[in-house]
């Protein structure tokens, strides 16, 4: 210290601690991709897929699913589905209707 006053690392600029900030100590760059669960409502799924003997709906739902998200979001995985969202949804004569939930990855 000099005639009392402290000396201050300006963060943004110092040279020893480029990709640093006090935050965090990571820049964005070096951040992993951010995970968020979310769920889509009203996905309707053939019952001619569905009632398929010992076939799981997960790949058909993953499809209809990535079908629809937008270009920033990437499907990871369908977590877990709910067959006419329990009772929420009326039958429909061809369809079956699901509340999925399912796992993405925003783009960076």
């Amino acid at each position: 210290m000099r005639g009392g006053r402290r000396q201050v690392t300006n963060w943004s600029r110092s040279p020893t601690r480029r990709h640093e900030t006090p935050a965090n100590g990571l820049c964005a760059r070096e951040t992993f991709p951010m995970r968020v669960e979310e769920t889509m409502w009203d996905v309707l799924l053939p019952k001619d897929v569905d009632d398929r003997c010992g076939y799981s709906p997960r790949a058909a739902l993953a499809e209809l699913v990535a079908k629809q998200l937008p270009s920033y979001k990437r499907l990871l995985r369908v977590v877990t589905w709910s067959p006419d969202a329990g009772h929420l949804f009326r039958p429909t004569p061809n369809f079956r209707r699901y509340a999925v939930c399912y796992e993405v990855e925003l783009a960076t």
